[in-house]
């Protein structure tokens, strides 16, 4: 029953701020983005390194990332601060209605990402809310239902897809978008 009010709200939260929005026109792939935002959880080691995996790929490209994951432990493992490729905020940081707080969030919501890529292919409420909050011009997930209004860009993830390879597909697909005008 929480889990349901929590979303519930996020999602009512998500919808006003879109109204609020004004979207730019503009197309940005990761080749020509300055900054890229990403989101995922990292509910283990192996998924942790895959995000910096991911990180340091789109930093190939060229634009700056900044990666913010959500860890399900109250307390932090040691392999999440021994990297610091990755912000990370715990349980502990979300509220009882599933908003994350803290100065982290705070920062990666309100800064301007040409892309926000989010990586969850869980449903998770927190993550909802880092993806509809966020000011990024474009901002691309998996298909969600609920969070078509959020998402430019989404990926239908089939059920046999791991998470390597949804990230594989989202890489893939966010760098072939033309951003040349006709």
């Amino acid at each position: 029953m929480l889990t349901k009010l929590q979303k519930w709200l996020v999602l009512f939260k998500i919808r006003r701020n879109a109204r609020k929005t004004k979207l730019s026109g503009r197309q940005v792939s990761v080749y020509n983005a300055k900054k890229i935002g990403v989101i995922g959880v990292v509910d283990s080691k192996e998924q942790f390194d895959l995000l910096v995996k991911f990180k340091k790929t789109i930093e190939s490209y060229g634009p700056r990332v900044s990666v913010l994951g959500f860890a399900f432990f109250n307390v932090l493992p040691d392999y999440f601060n021994t990297q610091m490729q990755v912000d990370v905020f715990s349980r502990k940081e979300v509220s009882i209605f599933g908003i994350p707080k803290g100065d982290r969030v705070r920062q990666f919501i309100n800064t301007e990402f040409d892309i926000l890529i989010d990586l969850t292919i869980e449903e998770f409420v927190p993550m909802y809310y880092l993806a509809g909050m966020s000011k990024s011009i474009i901002k691309a997930g998996k298909y969600r239902e609920q969070m078509k209004d959020t998402y430019d860009i989404m990926i239908h993830k089939e059920d046999e897809m791991t998470y390597h390879e949804f990230q594989f597909a989202m890489k893939n697909y966010l760098s072939k978008i033309n951003t040349t005008r006709a």
